[in-house]
């Protein structure tokens, strides 16, 4: 049986209908509710950025870099040294930071400055370097992030910038 529910907006002739187990919600409701998981997605963004976090849906230690979104869904973005993945925001994910040994956590930072491609030490040591080599570098590291971001599939989009740092 389908039922109509009241909104909690007032004057509201827009009302969605449901046979489920929960309440029919108008069309204002759906969207303040969205409104408030958005805001609760991206505060949690901004709370964990930049730290290595176990996604719901991979096995692997990843960075939590950037919300995107596309039509229909919002999207956590991790970094795992090579490329990004993005991944429905239903699913969540674990920040290692604080829930491990911070000796064992600085042992990640380390291993993802010297092998993650947006990293300058994944290209050399700079007190090895050239002063030209390293600006040669630094040149090629903004233009490889640049790259990264500009080639997301079509219809996707950033809902936050990329936090390229480490946390």
């Amino acid at each position: 049986m389908k039922t109509k529910v009241k909104s909690r907006v007032k004057n509201t002739k827009d009302t969605i209908f449901d046979d489920g187990p929960m309440m029919s919600k108008s069309i204002e409701d759906i969207y303040f509710m969205q409104e408030e998981t958005n805001s609760r997605i991206l505060s949690q963004f901004e709370k964990h950025k930049g730290q290595f976090v176990i996604s719901d849906f991979k096995d692997r230690v990843q960075r939590l870099v950037a919300v995107g979104e596309d039509d229909s869904d919002m999207y956590w973005i991790f970094w795992d040294g090579r490329k990004l993945e993005w991944h429905s925001c239903v699913g969540g994910f674990i920040s290692l930071k604080g829930k491990i040994y911070d000796d064992e956590y600085q042992r990640f930072v380390r291993l993802a400055e010297l092998n993650h491609q947006d990293r300058f030490g994944c290209y050399g040591r700079r007190d090895e370097l050239s002063e030209d080599k390293i600006l040669e570098i630094e040149e090629g590291l903004k233009l490889f992030k640049k790259h990264i971001i500009s080639n997301i599939s079509p219809g996707h989009s950033f809902l936050t910038e990329i936090c390229w740092d480490l946390n």
